[in-house]
């Protein structure tokens, strides 16, 4: 499609650590039989974290491919 054979935009790494406490509650009164009164509570705790490893790049590939720029690709290499 871009005429830049065999090209790889981009490299990378990641690792993801996620971690979720819920909990829930409902009460309901009664106050005849025909109408009762209905409440909910719900309690949530979540807590995430993510990075890149050290390595892998970006390149120019988006760049050249969308202004038909021929040639070779410069690599930048990726930071964790």
């Amino acid at each position: 499609m871009t005429g830049l054979d065999n090209a790889v935009f981009r490299e990378f790494s990641t690792w993801t650590d996620t971690l979720e406490y819920a909990a829930f509650g409902e009460l309901t009164y009664h106050m005849s039989d025909k109408f009762w009164l209905t409440g909910g509570l719900r309690y949530g705790r979540s807590n995430a974290q993510s990075g890149s490893y050290a390595g892998g790049f970006n390149s120019n590939y988006f760049t050249n491919s969308l202004l038909f720029i021929p040639g070779p690709l410069t690599i930048i290499p990726g930071a964790a």
